[in-house]
């Protein structure tokens, strides 16, 4: 391969402090400013490549999180709401898949909000983002505190009604519904913070 020679810069000083460049330093420089833009987005490219694949795979252990803690989750949600004078049952295995689906996927979906809030916000990794996640399942465990106290006011409603000596009111725990309210409360945790840094970004 031929070497490629270029002429030196030639640089006139002016009274104005200004530099006047050859047409070959013009023409190396622009060359040199279309070699950066280049490889500056192709390591942009690959920097949100391997974003999105750290984000896919803390969204499977995410759901697989969700699915290992479900029944220790649901017994803590049983033991608070307990009620002696009510029998809880469910209607059907379906119902208990279906719930627990759904919460696994509500865990699995805390990676996906968390890098909506960090294209908004651009959080560093070690300091707003681990308050970040805080933030937003704080909030999913406050909607599903909520949930629990409901659900421990209705039992108590129903436990005062006149029944037949042994004879306990049924209540099926498909009505719990939890696993949508810790949802809904990812939701909430996610629009607070974002609206908290839209408030801090007008301010400054």
């Amino acid at each position: 391969m031929p070497m490629m020679h270029y002429k030196l810069l030639k640089i006139k000083w002016t009274g104005k402090n200004n530099f006047l460049y050859s047409c070959e330093s013009r023409n190396l420089i622009n060359l040199y400013y279309k070699a950066s833009r280049f490889s500056g987005g192709f390591f942009i490219y690959i920097f949100d490549f391997m974003k999105t694949v750290y984000t896919f795979i803390a969204i499977i252990i995410c759901i697989m999180i969700g699915f290992v803690i479900y029944k220790p989750f649901l017994s803590l949600l049983l033991s608070m709401v307990n009620n002696e004078t009510i029998q809880l049952y469910s209607r059907s295995s379906a119902g208990q898949f279906n719930s627990h689906l759904i919460f696994a996927l509500a865990i699995g979906f805390i990676p996906v909000l968390y890098l909506i809030i960090q294209r908004i916000k651009k959080l560093p990794l070690l300091t707003e983002g681990i308050y970040t996640l805080l933030f937003i399942v704080g909030f999913g465990m406050l909607f599903w505190g909520f949930r629990v106290l409901y659900i421990s006011d209705t039992l108590a409603s129903i436990s005062n009604f006149d029944v037949s000596d042994g004879i306990k009111p049924n209540y099926s725990i498909n009505k719990f519904h939890f696993e949508y309210y810790l949802f809904s409360g990812f939701l909430f945790g996610t629009l607070i913070s974002i609206l908290i840094f839209c408030l801090k970004k007008k301010t400054a």
